[in-house]
């Protein structure tokens, strides 16, 4: 409403400019910062105090990304050690700066780590208290078996894209020394021969 309004304006004595006229452009405008015209058209009488223009540099970074560091293992123990009261001695020698186990029986090899909140020796007295990788890079919590040391239920491997094999490595607590498999086809027993080593 108020753009169609033509009010009266005469009492208030404006006097409008005529719009001025643009000066036309120059182009391309000349001198620019970096000729050797250029300090004396800007500057005049002080000119000799304008510093030379110094050349566009251009810096490269380059960053190297350092692969990571493959973990240290060292040899903690054998299947000699297969029962909860052994492995409550045994795990006091871990040393302090484990980061997980690796596990190794023939061609198999199993990585554990506690469950969060639990300690090494939580983990190596039970069967439900670690989680498993088959690289020490991705860690899964498998489902449990009903007793034993470490492992997992019956076909949890392979129902979950493991390999072929029934059963995640047992550190003891059954029917003498390790169970259960020196390869990802061979059948599952006991009295196998196998090593585990601490990794930091």
């Amino acid at each position: 409403a108020c753009k169609n309004l033509n009010p009266d304006t005469s009492h208030l004595k404006v006097t409008y400019p005529k719009k001025p006229t643009p000066n036309p452009c120059v182009h391309p405008v000349t001198p620019v910062p970096g000729e050797s015209s250029w300090s004396g058209a800007e500057y005049s009488a002080w000119k000799d105090l304008v510093q030379p223009v110094k050349a566009c540099t251009t810096t490269t970074t380059t960053t190297t990304t350092q692969a990571p560091v493959a973990p240290a293992c060292t040899n903690f123990a054998t299947q000699d050690t297969n029962t909860k009261k052994a492995w409550a001695l045994k795990c006091k020698e871990l040393p302090a700066d484990t980061q997980f186990v690796k596990v190794i029986m023939g061609s198999i090899v199993d990585y554990f780590k506690p469950r969060a909140g639990k300690s090494f020796c939580d983990m190596l007295t039970s069967f439900t208290q670690h989680v498993w990788s088959s690289d020490g890079i991705s860690w899964f919590q498998p489902d449990y078996y009903g007793n034993h040391l470490g492992g997992c239920a019956a076909w949890w491997p392979k129902r979950n894209g493991h390999g072929q094999r029934k059963y995640l490595s047992f550190w003891g607590q059954g029917n003498g020394k390790w169970c259960c498999v020196m390869s990802d086809t061979s059948g599952s027993n006991w009295h196998q021969d196998g090593k585990m080593l601490a990794c930091s």
